[in-house]
């Protein structure tokens, strides 16, 4: 009986998981923001999300929490009825008492879910619509790959090297500002963004993308102190490929779960590597790990990181011998180049007159967070 309860609450958990990573999915965010969202609408906390997803269900569950999670999911990461009828079914197994019986409640959630939309149309509400984009983005990473300007030289590079066989892993390095947290958004939301959301100059990068639609995005932001911490981060990551959380979900486990299951190919953007490198959780052993993940034969794995400086000098900072650092090449982001300054200016809604496009350029210094700060007073000034 033990290890059948076990084997539901395991079932359970990792439907949420699904749940919650095709919210993610159909609203092109990122998983842990959707987790937060559920903190802000439901007050159930990311760790006990995750503690959820390795199984771990309190023996008197809050069944109407959890009702409305599995509501929340099903209407918006469109789920199907195989996906109701499992997680419904553990969960009355586990003891939740819902609102309605079990056979209305699936139905409940297939009318919710909009199960009759095609399996490839577009969700309802997938990214902010472009009018509501703003012409300038102040202060926080672009997300939006509109929205991005630049930085062509340094794209073509990582997706020529994406298309090969082989895997390369490159770190992004340049002063706080300049971009390195937008530049990594872009990496992952260009290949998934429809050519009608782009401006007309960012379709012939799209040539260098044919076959880049397989390719699974890992996003993990180092920025977010729990992801310093392995208990945290491991499961996240499997969570993220959709794989099982072994329990414990230790290294060793970690590897076995993972390992065999990346034989698509895999980038992992991790922002901010400097907070990971210092925090003595994850250590050596880790690291180790994650460059074995990087030399192993039937592993497909890319690694992108960003930070203030290269990681060779980084690791030396940190005092780590890990060799995994040993394989990035690094793409430093500076000042633009003058044309694409230019063409960040020109996408202002009201054109700008040439002498106070050339007195932005003088004094932006070509910097990227400077001319959209200067471009958006301008703006401000000719709005009224």
């Amino acid at each position: 009986m033990e290890n059948t309860l076990a084997h539901v609450k395991k079932k359970f958990g990792e439907r949420l998981s699904q749940g919650v990573g095709d919210v993610a999915k159909w609203q092109n965010r990122r998983k842990q923001d959707v987790e937060r969202d559920i903190e802000d609408r439901f007050g159930v906390t990311p760790d006990s999300l995750h503690r959820y997803y390795r199984g771990e269900i309190p023996k008197s569950p809050d069944s109407i929490n959890f009702e409305k999670i599995i509501r929340y999911c099903a209407e918006k990461g469109r789920m199907s009825e195989d996906w109701a009828r499992e997680i419904v079914s553990a969960g009355v197994r586990l003891g939740m008492v819902f609102s309605v019986d079990k056979e209305t409640f699936i139905h409940e959630l297939m009318r919710g879910a909009g199960s009759h939309v095609p399996a490839l149309a577009k969700p309802s509400t997938p990214r902010p619509r472009l009018h509501e984009l703003s012409p300038f983005v102040l202060n926080v990473p672009i997300q939006h790959p509109r929205q991005f300007f630049g930085r062509e030289k340094e794209l073509r590079k990582i997706f020529n090297r994406l298309k090969l066989s082989h895997d390369e892993c490159f770190s992004i390095i340049g002063p706080r500002r300049v971009g390195k947290t937008s530049f990594l958004y872009y990496l992952k939301n260009i290949t998934q963004t429809p050519t009608t959301e782009l401006r007309p100059d960012q379709i012939p990068l799209l040539k260098h993308l044919p076959n880049l639609d397989h390719v699974r995005w890992l996003w993990v932001d180092f920025q977010d102190t729990r992801m310093c911490d392995k208990e945290y981060l491991l499961p996240y990551l499997l969570n993220e490929l959709n794989l099982p959380v072994p329990d414990p979900c230790n290294l060793n486990n970690f590897m076995r779960a993972i390992t065999p299951n990346l034989q698509q190919k895999t980038v992992i953007l991790m922002d901010e590597v400097e907070a990971a490198m210092k925090s003595p959780d994850l250590g050596e052993a880790f690291w180790n790990c994650m460059r074995s993940l990087i030399t192993h034969d039937d592993c497909h794995v890319t690694f992108i990181t960003s930070a203030r400086d290269t990681v060779v000098k980084l690791r030396d900072e940190a005092r780590l011998t890990s060799e995994f650092f040993n394989y990035f090449r690094t793409l430093e982001l500076g000042p633009f180049i003058e044309a694409e300054a230019c063409a960040l200016i020109a996408s202002s809604p009201i054109p700008f007159a040439p002498e106070v496009e050339k007195q932005i350029l003088a004094e932006s210094g070509l910097w990227p967070n400077k001319l959209q700060q200067l471009c958006q007073e301008t703006l401000e000034e000719l709005e009224g």
